[in-house]
C-alpha cells in the first residue's frame, strides 16, 4: 500500500522471529522496511503516522487451526498477559504523531485482553479516541461494552470482533485510536 515509499518499522522482541519477518517483507517486495527488535514497551522516542500493536495474547481465536490452545487458556493467564498488554499499548500511544492512528490487535476472545486493556489505556493516556473499526469485506461483531459485571464503556462497541463462523477464519480484536 505504501509503494516502497515512506519508512515502514517492523519490531519484534524476539530473535526467533525476526528472521521470518525479514523473509516475509523480503517475499513480498517490501524494500523500504527496517526490521529492529526492541522490547516495545522501551521502543526508542520516535514519531510514528501509524502504529500496530499486535501483542501476545492467549490466542483462543486460533483454536481452528490448533485446538489445544483452549486447554492452555486461563483467566490467570490472561490477566498476567493483560499487564504486557496495556504497556505495549500505552508505549504506541505516546510514539504516535499528533493525529496519528494507533491500531491495536489480538488472536484472542477475553475480554481481559481486549477490551479492558483498551479501556485502561484511554483512561491512562490522554488524547486519544477510540474510533469505529471497519475492515473492509469481513463481518464483525462490536466491541463488548461489559462483561460480567465488568463495565469498558459503551465506546468499546466501535472495537471490532471477529468470530470464526463469520468469514471462515480465525478470531480477532481489533481496536482503532486516534491521538489529538
Amino acid at each position: 500500500m505504501m509503494e516502497n515509499r515512506g519508512l515502514l518499522v517492523a519490531n519484534d522482541p524476539a530473535n526467533g522471529r525476526v528472521a521470518s519477518l525479514r523473509s516475509n517483507c523480503e517475499r513480498s517486495g517490501a524494500i523500504n522496511v527496517a526490521v529492529t527488535r526492541y522490547d516495545g514497551r522501551r521502543f526508542p522516542a520516535q514519531k510514528f503516522d501509524r502504529v500496530l500493536v499486535d501483542v501476545p495474547c492467549t490466542g483462543q481465536g486460533m483454536a481452528r487451526k490448533d485446538p489445544a490452545v483452549l486447554g492452555r487458556w486461563s483467566l490467570k493467564r490472561s490477566l498476567d498477559l493483560q499487564r504486557l498488554q496495556a504497556a505495549l499499548l500505552k508505549r504506541g500511544a505516546e510514539v504516535a504523531s499528533p493525529g496519528g492512528t494507533v491500531v491495536y490487535s489480538t488472536c484472542t476472545f477475553a475480554p481481559e485482553e481486549n477490551e479492558a486493556v483498551v479501556s485502561r489505556v484511554l483512561d491512562q493516556v490522554r488524547g486519544l479516541s477510540l474510533q469505529e473499526v471497519c475492515v473492509p469485506d469481513l463481518q464483525g461483531s462490536p466491541g463488548l461494552s461489559e462483561v460480567g459485571g465488568s463495565a469498558f464503556g459503551e465506546e468499546m462497541k466501535r472495537c471490532a470482533r471477529y468470530y470464526p463462523h463469520q468469514n471462515d477464519t480465525g478470531g480477532f480484536f481489533v481496536a482503532k485510536l486516534v491521538k489529538e
